[in-house]
């Protein structure tokens, strides 16, 4: 979950901010744990429209004595209520892939 946790953060604050035209926002992040000394690279891309939709696209790749996981978060959001999210990973354990969708 620690690996989803930036691309939603940058999202949250990205729609918060949206002014009355389409915003796009793009964040890139390089860290390393001190304790572990886990790399964590992040990329997201964050584009919000006045009328209230808003897509996020973020890529997250961490690099440690374990393995490497790489993980991928499409989110699409719509005013009416429709949202559409996709989650992909891969690493030591194997790779999942989640969808959710909800219509209203």
């Amino acid at each position: 979950m620690r690996l989803l946790a930036a691309p939603l953060l940058t999202a949250v604050l990205a729609l918060s901010l949206a002014a009355e035209d389409s915003t796009k926002t793009k964040t890139k992040t390089n860290t390393v744990d001190p304790v572990t000394g886990e790399q964590v690279k992040t990329k997201t891309r964050v584009k919000s429209d006045a009328d209230g939709d808003y897509k996020v696209d973020g890529k997250t790749q961490v690099k440690s004595d374990s393995g490497n996981t790489k993980s991928s978060v499409k989110i699409r959001g719509e005013a009416d209520g429709d949202y559409k999210e996709k989650v992909k990973t891969s690493g030591p354990e194997g790779k999942t892939e989640t969808k959710t969708k909800i219509d209203k």
